[in-house]
């Protein structure tokens, strides 16, 4: 019976409570990837760390984490580091944070703060006057002998231009450095927007009309965001998840866009090649169902009510010469007539393939054209429905008038 008794203090069983999931301490993956294999390794370290525990403490059959040691209630995907349910950080019988700080506290360490650094430029200003007056006052006159002498002040007078040039020094120091630190500032700004561009998530496709036009064929971010809701709740994702749902629709449509091999796609996204193509194989089959309704047959009676003038007409073959030397003048303006309402259906045609360059491929895998048992299409008829109703949300190219 598996219990949460791997953190000090809980005393919740699976038999009892049933409304709280229990997980497993994680192990470390090492069939995959050296980089998945590093990343377990690491996830696995911080839970023992956060837990307390030795290695040799969670490999018990009994060994669980229930969900009330996770802020959200269940760990979070194994790459997402930054998550905060990366490893289990609630009741965990021990105090693993220091009690939040109150505002006013906060507000009168500012007031401090801000009182030091007034402070220390008042002091560098004075200590520049000085050595301003200092260097800019006369020599003294020597006073008559009869006078008292006065005392040495060369020391002191020298004390106050060390100090006054030390003073100098740092506040250059100062102002090198805050440039260096505004230079450093301002670079790490572009790198983060330059890796976030490179990145493959939601967040790198918002207000780019032209990536997003590049990489999946949609006129917009709004069109691809309401496909993406179309397929997201049929789309898995676990804690062991290396890509998001997002992340794993996108790549799907990198393929069907640009015709990339699974190789280069698991390449982009860091993943391994088995995982690259199951997903491939999941999201086309969500992609079918999900988009297959964008593809409108209408009835014969609504087709005929609303077809163009232009396709208003009989069956008819383009005239042959059929040994002739030319056509007839009569055969050759009905040839052309022809030929004005043919181009649209190939404009068409030209334009899914032109757009999703899977289409183009002119070696297609074997088991694309395969049928698997209990279904009706294969692969690549699949494929060809979901682009032409990927392309039907795109302005057409043929007319309407």
């Amino acid at each position: 019976m598996p219990v949460c008794r791997v953190v000090y203090g809980c005393s919740n069983r699976s038999g009892r409570e049933k409304n709280k999931r229990f997980y497993r301490v994680p192990k470390v993956v090492v069939h995959k990837a050296e980089q998945f294999k590093k990343l377990t390794e690491e996830r696995r370290e911080k839970w023992l760390s956060n837990l307390h525990l030795r290695s040799g403490g969670a490999e018990s059959s009994n060994a669980r984490v229930c969900s009330d040691h996770f802020i959200r209630g269940c760990p979070s995907a194994l790459g997402d580091v930054e998550s905060v349910d990366w490893a289990p950080t609630v009741s965990l019988g021990y105090h693993t944070t220091s009690k939040p700080r109150s505002e006013a506290s906060l507000r009168r360490e500012q007031r401090m703060e801000l009182k030091e650094d007034q402070q220390r430029q008042s002091e560098c200003a004075e200590a520049l006057l000085d050595l301003l007056q200092t260097t800019e006052s006369p020599e003294p006159t020597q006073p008559p002998s009869d006078s008292p002498q006065p005392e040495d002040t060369s020391g002191i007078l020298n004390d106050q231009q060390d100090a006054g040039c030390q003073t100098d020094l740092t506040m250059e120091d100062i102002e090198r450095m805050e440039d260096v630190l505004r230079q450093n500032t301002t670079e790490l700004g572009d790198l983060r927007t330059k890796a976030l561009d490179t990145k493959f998530n939601q967040e790198s496709f918002e207000n780019n009309e032209e990536k997003t036009k590049f990489y999946t064929g949609l006129p917009n971010f709004l069109v691809l965001l309401q496909v993406f809701q179309l397929c997201e709740p049929y789309i898995t994702f676990g804690p062991m998840s290396v890509l998001s749902k997002f992340q794993q629709f996108i790549l799907v449509l990198l393929r069907l866009r640009l015709n990339l091999p699974l190789k280069d796609l698991a390449f982009r996204f860091n993943i391994s090649l088995s995982t690259a193509s199951r997903i491939w194989h999941k999201l086309i089959d969500i992609l079918h169902e999900s988009t297959e309704f964008i593809i409108e047959w209408p009835e014969r009676h609504v087709l005929q009510a609303t077809m163009p003038m232009g396709f208003r007409l009989r069956l008819k073959m383009p005239a042959f010469t059929r040994g002739k030397s030319q056509l007839s003048a009569y055969k050759v303006e009905e040839t052309r007539k022809i030929a004005n309402v043919r181009i649209h259906v190939e404009r068409v045609i030209r334009l899914v393939r032109r757009k999703y360059q899977i289409l183009q491929s002119r070696a297609v895998p074997i088991e694309h054209m395969l049928t698997k048992p209990g279904e009706a299409l294969a692969l690549i008829d699949k494929i060809g429905v979901i682009c032409c109703a990927l392309s039907n949300l795109s302005v057409s190219v043929v007319p309407l008038e």
